[in-house]
């Protein structure tokens, strides 16, 4: 009898084990290119995309020259581009190739954060740098033909500014990395301004041609973001006599004071 409620006991002991997930093993990815080698290793989520205790490790000719913890890096997507969710890539020109992790903390709409290491010959080690583009992501793009890259994104600080999320609207904001600093380099790009004014503006028009009797918060956004390329364009005169015209709303005085101010606090009116 002893022996036969020890075997149950064994059994039921076995069993209870086999039904516990056991946690998922680490994974690493390693990318190289030249004489540099960038390795990322996390921890998956069971069942999920998500991922935790992202680190990075970067040598150089077989010299680990950074091993360390990825800031804030539990419960996040790896926003690859690849099979590797890593890339080599000089960002600035000059010479020396930057590492480039960007990681997706989830959420109904955000947010994609770009880490960016970057080698310090002097020292001999890599500096990180972090970029967080909140909502819109971004795009690298060659827009001025030389071989930097610029990083098209959206200025987030529109978000929920005049209206709800889905109905705001966002200028295009550009930007350029140069060891290991941001420099918003949109004013720089007017074609591109100038079409996402064109954007913002028949966003404005779509919505009065499609429903007649929308409210003010159904343009308050796209005509704000039509507003800040207007000011980047240097067109802001045209820009307000152009919604001096159209926008006849109750809230038309207070809309006007609120978007002058909001354009002075975040640079656009100078």
């Amino acid at each position: 009898m002893k022996a036969r409620s020890l075997l149950t006991t064994l059994g039921l002991s076995l069993a209870v084990l086999s039904s516990v997930a056991l946690p998922a093993q680490a994974e690493t990815k390693t990318l190289v290119n030249g004489p540099i080698s960038a390795e990322v290793s996390y921890d998956p989520e069971p069942d999920s995309r998500f991922v935790n205790n992202v680190r990075i490790q970067i040598s150089r000719q077989g010299q680990t020259l950074l091993d360390a913890a990825v800031p804030e890096s539990n419960l996040v997507a790896l926003a690859a581009r690849g099979e590797v969710p890593v890339e080599i890539q000089d960002l600035d020109a000059d010479g020396e190739p930057e590492v480039i992790l960007d990681l997706y903390t989830g959420g109904a709409h955000c947010c994609t954060v770009s880490n960016i290491y970057r080698y310090l010959p002097d020292q001999n080690t890599y500096q990180a740098s972090t970029k967080d583009w909140r909502d819109y992501s971004y795009r690298r793009e060659f827009l001025n033909g030389d071989a930097v890259p610029e990083f098209v994104s959206a200025d987030p600080r529109f978000a929920y500014q005049f209206t709800s999320f889905a109905g705001s609207g966002v200028p295009v904001q550009i930007w350029n990395y140069r060891a290991g600093r941001w420099t918003d380099v949109t004013r720089q790009y007017p074609a591109r301004i100038y079409n996402d004014a064109f954007r913002w503006w028949q966003s404005f028009e779509r919505v009065r041609r499609e429903n007649p009797n929308h409210d003010a918060l159904e343009v308050r956004g796209v005509l704000a973001a039509y507003m800040a390329d207007k000011y980047l364009l240097g067109q802001e005169e045209d820009g307000w006599r152009r919604l001096r015209q159209v926008y006849r709303y109750s809230d038309r005085e207070q809309y006007f004071s609120e978007l002058r101010s909001f354009l002075r606090e975040t640079g656009y009116a100078r």
